[in-house]
């Protein structure tokens, strides 16, 4: 997270002012101690937040995203407001296409999501803005705000969501042509499932379950993936996984639905032998929040694109070997700010 100049101190600093207060609690001068299940609001564009937005999540995906916090007259202290910035860095251009809340001199990039104060309220004790922002998140961060008995707002790591991961035992089913062999990955110690560059109909895949926990923060994205190394090989092509899946709701509400969805994701290798590599969809590709709830289970076919007929981008004649298979979710019960490096900034 990134704080204007003016405020002059460093996360770490404004981290470390959070209220300890006890797991998914939140003081309400009014209220008292209130227990809540945040609950996650998708923004897709500006926000102007309210004293009814206490306690939630907002989930922001999109380009030039400013969120208002309330007028201090509208709300009591304690009041507190999760904003999480789901957007990914594509490109060196998204910094340098300007955000259209902000000063055009100002660097800060459509991907950020940037806080506006209302009136005259204070972030951090500051009232001065950085050329409209007092606030700055940047893509894949998560932060808690709050309204403090000072009479200003507060910021800091978020303590109230996280990033979690959700992982699976994988395997082929049964004996079929498009089963990976176990092999040694290339010619290390490790033996893992080799997905190699097979023609279309032909590609190799294993299938797997996913169990959403009691802790998934209810009205957000999951995000596939699995985790593999290439071989000795110094190539900087592009390799692809498709994942069909049917998300289903546990306690008997929902049947599986036989054919699924798809949805697909890739890396470009970097041309180091052996490299770790994690394939994950992107925001666009990931899973929808619809069916998802605590005992949801997600079932998976998970395939190399070889040939590249989903259109992942796949075209390299290289072995993939495929050793984790997992999801991405935001939790209630702590976990990373950040679901990719450097996680804590």
């Amino acid at each position: 997270m990134t704080i204007s100049s003016e405020v002059g101190l460093t996360l770490t600093e404004v981290a470390s002012k959070a209220p300890v207060v006890p797991a998914k609690k939140y003081w309400s001068a009014s209220l008292g101690w209130e227990t809540l299940q945040p609950q996650a609001d998708a923004i897709t564009s500006s926000y102007i937040a309210t004293a009814a937005d206490f306690g939630k999540v907002l989930v922001c995906s999109g380009s030039s995203i400013a969120i208002t916090l309330p007028a201090s007259s509208s709300i009591t202290e304690g009041w507190k407001l999760t904003i999480v910035n789901e957007n990914a860095f594509v490109s060196q251009s998204d910094s340098a296409t300007v955000h259209t809340a902000t000063s055009s001199l100002t660097p800060i990039g459509k991907r950020n999501v940037v806080v506006l104060r209302a009136g005259s309220n204070t972030v951090e004790g500051v009232g001065t803005e950085l050329n409209g922002a007092a606030l700055v998140i940047p893509p894949r961060d998560c932060i808690d705000i709050w309204y403090t008995s000072s009479g200003q707002f507060e910021a800091g790591y978020s303590t109230t969501v996280g990033w979690r991961d959700a992982p699976a035992s994988f395997a082929p089913l049964g004996s079929h042509a498009n089963d990976p062999a176990i092999s040694n990955i290339g010619s290390s110690f490790m033996r893992a499932y080799e997905f190699t560059d097979a023609n279309a109909s032909h590609e190799k895949e294993v299938y797997y379950n996913v169990h959403l926990n009691h802790d998934y923060v209810m009205g957000t994205k999951v995000y596939p993936h699995v985790h593999g190394f290439s071989g000795d090989t110094t190539d900087t092509t592009i390799i692809g996984f498709g994942f069909q899946y049917a998300a289903v709701k546990g306690m008997g509400q929902q049947a599986l639905t036989l054919s699924g969805a798809t949805t697909y994701a890739a890396v470009a290798m970097n041309g180091t032998p052996y490299t770790h590599y994690t394939i994950e969809t992107s925001d666009a590709n990931a899973i929808p929040p619809t069916n998802l709830e605590p005992d949801t289970v997600i079932s998976f076919r998970c395939f190399r694109d070889s040939d590249n007929v989903g259109g992942s981008g796949d075209n390299t004649t290289s072995s993939f070997w495929m050793t984790i298979a997992d999801c991405h979710y935001l939790s209630t019960e702590g976990g990373t700010p950040l679901k990719a490096p450097p996680f804590y900034l």
